[in-house]
């Protein structure tokens, strides 16, 4: 599989060529993760991948500027009477971490099997669709809610784009 990596904007049509650079907008991502433990604490780390593929010890990190838009989940927690996660982030920086354990999903159905998150959905936090850190990357936290499972794990793919605070007007079309 073919990897890219720039760090320019996307543009559409003869964008480079003209006085008026055509803007694309932000490329959408998706970061695939699991939550191994839905009875663990909400500042536990996700890992990369899904629980079908192993046990990864890397942490699902989002870069910064990242907003999240949509998350789809395989909510598989088991035991527990309405079981319930939540997901937040917390800042990669040395000191004075802002962090969120409830920002992204507040008290979602642990063991609703196939979930969609989006804007329209009652549990999302107050974080969701918004930028979590505009100067630092994020790690992606998750665990128990409000009613704890008794076991379980959640498969997730959190579609998300990086904000762009010069709107396609880096220059590079002059």
């Amino acid at each position: 599989m073919a990897r890219t990596t720039f760090s320019g904007p996307v543009r559409v049509g003869k964008a480079q060529k003209t006085s008026d650079a055509e803007f694309a907008g932000a490329v959408s991502l998706v970061a695939t993760a699991y939550m191994a433990d839905p009875t663990a604490a909400t500042t536990t780390e996700l890992r990369r991948g899904s629980s079908a593929t192993g046990n990864s010890s890397k942490a699902v990190i989002l870069p910064a500027g990242a907003i999240i838009t949509n998350i789809e989940a395989e909510a598989d927690a088991t035991g527990g009477t309405n079981p319930t996660f939540d997901l937040g982030f917390i800042e990669i920086k040395s000191s004075g971490a802002t962090s969120d354990t409830d920002g992204i999903i507040d008290d979602g159905d642990a063991d609703a099997g196939h979930t969609v998150f989006n804007f329209s959905t009652a549990t999302v936090g107050n974080d969701f669709g918004f930028v979590m850190s505009a100067d630092f990357p994020v790690k992606i936290t998750g665990g128990v809610g409000a009613s704890a499972a008794t076991g379980g794990n959640i498969n997730l793919r959190i579609h998300y784009h990086v904000y762009d605070s010069s709107f396609g007007t880096d220059g590079s079309a002059s």
